[in-house]
């Protein structure tokens, strides 16, 4: 191939991807991702199909039952814990943020890398729940035995996401996609609700009941995601 002729291809070739290159779509849609979050997001995508996605949102206590449903199912632990979990984790919000491709300019198909926070959720808890999910000897605390904890929990997960997006009428967005998520960290809090008897022993209790549930989080909450989002595309 002569060199004018060479020219005259790469310009071509620049022309071709320059829209592509310069282009910036925004949109925001209502989502959610079952099991983890209902919520709102906020999609951008840059140069090349390099997309960012944020979403805000909250998990459902039917959405903690699907996690533990499932779980459960495996064998990875019982119908107490599933019980202590789900008070820990109902009605928590959920942020998450995604990294992305889309490669195809005239397809849907993305490909998504994702970070989520599970936070400030949880509920009240009785003490025999506890003992009975985790196996630690209560302690000598009340005499009715009766004592209630707050327990609420922190998690991080991590989550990967293949979709598709459809552009329907006037603006008006159609996205669903399947992925997993996993926990990788957490951070649990078992407080008595009221003031112990006998502080020590309950403040080894509580740090005890963290401990496992921490470890239930990070051993065995991991879960297959569908994602169903309508929204806006503005520009």
């Amino acid at each position: 191939m002569s060199k004018p002729s060479a020219c005259l291809l790469a310009m071509f070739l620049i022309l071709l991807w320059m829209p592509r290159a310069l282009a910036w779509n925004l949109s925001a849609e209502l989502v959610t991702d079952l099991p983890v979050q209902v919520g709102a997001r906020v999609d951008t995508e840059g140069p090349f199909g390099l997309r960012l996605s944020t979403s805000l949102g909250f998990m459902p206590a039917g959405y903690v039952d699907l996690i533990n449903a499932v779980v459960v199912a495996a064998d990875g632990y019982d119908d107490d814990t599933a019980k202590l979990v789900r008070s820990a984790l109902k009605n928590s919000l959920v942020w998450r943020m995604h990294l992305g491709w889309r490669p195809f300019s005239n397809l849907g198909f993305y490909g998504d890398l994702g970070y989520g926070l599970v936070a400030l959720g949880g509920g009240v808890t009785a003490e025999d729940l506890i003992t009975l999910a985790s196996g630690i000897s209560s302690p000598i605390s009340d005499p009715t035995g009766a004592r209630l904890y707050s327990v609420s929990s922190t998690l991080h997960m991590l989550d990967v996401e293949l979709g598709w997006q459809w552009e329907l009428w006037a603006g008006l967005r159609l996205r669903a996609a399947v992925g997993f998520a996993g926990t990788v960290g957490a951070k649990t809090r078992v407080e008595p609700d009221s003031l112990p008897l006998l502080p020590g022993s309950v403040d080894v209790f509580s740090r005890s009941a963290e401990d496992y549930l921490d470890d239930i989080y990070t051993s065995y909450v991991f879960t297959p995601v569908i994602s169903l989002g309508v929204g806006y595309a503005f520009f």
